[in-house]
């Protein structure tokens, strides 16, 4: 008899499994799944289990087992918790306790598999006979006792959940009071059937029968929630086809219960109100308490709108109620529908093309203010070498088109290797932004500007100055840095920190920005070898129109 219901079960749960397949996108028809998986594996190790006569394999087959031991109450009490209560599942302590429930099955595995080193699960086993046949009998030690217990806790809260009122989650999505009834007496009925059967083996009141029957037991039970709690499901194909269409719409779709909280949600409301959870109260930016207090007073659907600050975008809500067979009302559904561009097209489109305007300026303000981060010397916030090299170029060929004098220094910090060495990198970067302080004063013109081009050398490029004018402003630069005396004791120059500078005036022709470069560079070359803390012009080369004059 034993190994006959030891078969059906397992033959009974595979099938549920190839029949629920289908729909595993449920979540309460993949706990299902997960049940009948754990009931196959129970039953058919313990049915391999009876038909070996070898103890070493039959321990094996008993250590198998346990997969589907350990895996039938949790995945009972998932689908008690998901077809009674699913909004404890969007709780962090339950989560957290399904963690502790994996953590807890696979440390009781562990000790199963390693049963020989230890004995904490099985003391021994042996065969005996009984009333003339042979049987197994295993004597059981105290980590068996515990995980017994454990699989008794679970299905203990599983009885408290089915003793409590359906919340308002499950009254909203199963409007029918009659296959509410029906769940809850299958889960019931389903529960205490393997209890007593477990029970039974316990006090070995079936040893006469073959022995533990609450695999075979826990298959009825699965077999009977099947074909009560999720028969309905699978075979409402228009019911399922329904919930796939709202799921892929594009416009939001929410039930929610009668308590206000969020029983359903698709896809496209998710995207709309990304806070939206599901069994929360929904989102305050859809002032939905003030929008029930309408309906509940005209029980008509309505519509609403709502702008969401944090988007920018304009949501119109279509609220109607939910009726069960009774007439009783048991939630309501919200159709979100994004209608921001329908309203720009009716505010006209010289309030859409000012919206895209303002959104223009707003995007080039962000480029501008990206370009100047690109163009900027981190430490000093004068321009770069980047920008110097894209932007001088251009206002050369400006100068060269209005005939206007240009003046290129090189500025380069005497010493400044060994002022880094002797007073640290921090001294040596305020030294660095003291420097490119005092520069600044030598810009006059809209177009001036100083950039740092390597580690203590900088460039300016100034318009519309005189050759003396010119003069006067990178001497007053070389002078100021001088004037300003800090300590530069590692200096051969002097006690304190001094500039040098090598400059060219020209009125551009024709000449290249490498050319004007390479004259200031040799100024400064002139200006160091002839001992430093000074100024150098380069004179014009021959066919420069220039208006150089000697040091």
């Amino acid at each position: 008899m034993l190994i006959a219901a030891l078969a059906c079960a397992a033959l009974v749960s595979i099938a549920l499994i190839g029949l629920s397949w289908p729909r595993r996108d449920d979540a309460e028809v993949s706990a299902f799944m997960l049940l009948a998986l754990g009931t196959a594996l129970w039953s058919g190790a313990r049915l391999m289990e009876v038909v070996t006569f070898d103890m070493p394999v039959r321990v094996g087959w008993a250590k198998v087992a346990y997969l589907g031991i350990m895996m039938v109450p949790a995945a009972w009490l998932r689908l008690v918790l998901g077809l009674t209560r699913p909004e404890l599942n969007a709780l962090p302590v339950v989560r957290v306790g399904w963690v502790v429930a994996l953590l807890v099955a696979a440390a009781f595995l562990g000790l199963v598999a390693t049963n020989e080193l230890h004995h904490l699960v099985w003391l021994d086993a042996r065969f005996v006979v009984i009333d003339g046949v042979q049987r197994a009998v295993f004597a059981h030690g105290p980590v068996f006792w515990v995980g017994t217990a454990y699989n008794y806790v679970l299905l203990a809260m599983s009885l408290v959940l089915l003793t409590l009122p359906a919340s308002e989650t499950v009254n909203a999505l199963y409007a029918h009071a009659a296959t509410r009834t029906q769940v809850r007496l299958a889960l019931v009925g389903g529960q205490l059937l393997p209890l007593v059967a477990h029970l039974a083996y316990l006090q070995r009141w079936t040893t006469a029968l073959g022995g533990d029957l609450t695999p075979a037991t826990f298959a009825i039970s699965t077999a009977l929630l099947g074909w009560i709690v999720l028969r309905p499901r699978l075979r409402d194909t228009a019911a399922y086809a329904r919930g796939k269409i709202i799921e892929a719409m594009r416009d939001g779709c929410i039930v929610l219960a009668r308590d206000g909280t969020i029983a359903s949600i698709n896809a496209a409301a998710r995207y709309l109100l990304p806070t939206a959870r599901l069994h929360a109260l929904p989102p305050d930016v859809l002032n939905v308490p003030s929008i029930l207090r309408e309906f509940e007073r005209t029980r008509l659907p309505n519509r609403h709108q709502v702008w969401l600050h944090d988007t920018g975008r304009t949501l119109e809500i279509t609220l109607e109620g939910l009726i069960d067979a009774r007439g009783r009302h048991t939630g309501v559904f919200l159709l979100l529908r994004d209608v921001t561009v329908e309203q720009l097209q009716r505010a006209g489109m010289a309030s859409a093309q000012d919206a895209l305007r303002g959104e223009l300026q707003r995007t080039q303000a962000k480029l501008s203010l990206l370009e100047n981060d690109v163009n900027r010397d981190s430490l000093t916030h004068l321009f770069n070498r980047r920008f110097f090299e894209t932007q001088a170029p251009r206002l050369l060929d400006h100068a060269r088109r209005d005939s206007r004098p240009v003046t290129l220094a090189l500025f380069d910090i005497d010493c400044f290797k060994q002022y880094n060495d002797t007073y640290g990198h921090l001294q040596g970067d305020d030294c660095l932004r003291m420097v490119a302080d005092t520069l600044g004063m030598a810009c006059r013109h809209p177009d001036d500007f100083i950039a740092r081009v390597g580690g203590e050398e900088f460039i300016a490029m100034l318009f519309d100055l005189s050759l003396d004018d010119a003069r006067s402003a990178v001497a007053r630069v070389v002078a100021t840095v001088a004037e300003r005396a800090r300590p530069h004791a590692a200096s051969v120059v002097a006690p304190y920190v001094t500039l040098s500078a090598g400059a060219v005036t020209v009125t551009p022709d024709g000449e290249r920005l490498d050319a004007l470069f390479e004259h200031a560079d040799t100024a400064l070359y002139e200006a160091k070898r002839n001992g430093r803390n000074t100024l150098r012009f380069h004179h014009a080369a021959p066919g420069l129109r220039s208006v150089v004059g000697g040091e």
